[in-house]
């Protein structure tokens, strides 16, 4: 029941924010990027070994990538890894982001974020909602049509073939229609 009524208030103010959000996204193909941001759920430590060797192909490709990982506990984000992170301690009780790293990750000007989180994970999605990002990926998800400029279907509950899948859509689109 609690957890239903601080969704509610998340959804609420998630948006009225929204009406006043002004940021002209558009498509942006993996070609035409320079600046790739990553959100991610990294309370599942399997998930960064993935994100990784995502982010090593990203920059074989000569992109510039930041990674944000959030982790779903009340134990303080971890400072010694090599990507930013943020905890529960980051949030407000209703799950908006409140700390300079998230304030920072939303207002960059990326050429592409992708929320590579397959579940439900209400910072994240208000981070991808307020991006400045000029193209916005995540999963499909009829009821977040306000996150994404791309959602992508996922075929199977694994992180790598989504990763895939991702990357595969990101080549392939044509930025000029």
């Amino acid at each position: 029941m609690f957890h239903f009524i601080k969704k509610y208030l998340f959804n609420y103010f998630l948006k009225n924010r929204l009406e006043e959000h002004q940021v002209a996204h558009h498509f942006v193909n993996l070609a035409e990027s320079e600046r790739i941001g990553i959100l991610f759920d990294s309370t599942n430590e399997d998930n960064i070994p993935i994100i990784i060797n995502y982010v090593k192909k990203l920059e074989k490709a000569r992109k510039q990538v930041k990674l944000l990982g959030f982790i779903d506990s009340n134990r303080a984000a971890t400072d010694n890894l090599n990507y930013d992170t943020f905890s529960r301690r980051n949030i407000t009780w209703y799950f908006k982001p409140v700390n300079g790293k998230t304030d920072h990750f939303t207002d960059y000007k990326f050429d592409i974020l992708i929320n590579a989180s397959l579940g439900d994970i209400p910072p994240l999605e208000y981070i991808t909602t307020f991006s400045q990002a000029r193209f916005r990926v995540g999963p499909y998800d009829a009821e977040k049509m306000h996150c994404y400029d791309l959602m992508i279907n996922p075929t199977n509950d694994s992180l790598e073939s989504y990763i895939d899948e991702v990357h595969y859509f990101l080549e392939t689109i044509n930025s000029q229609t």
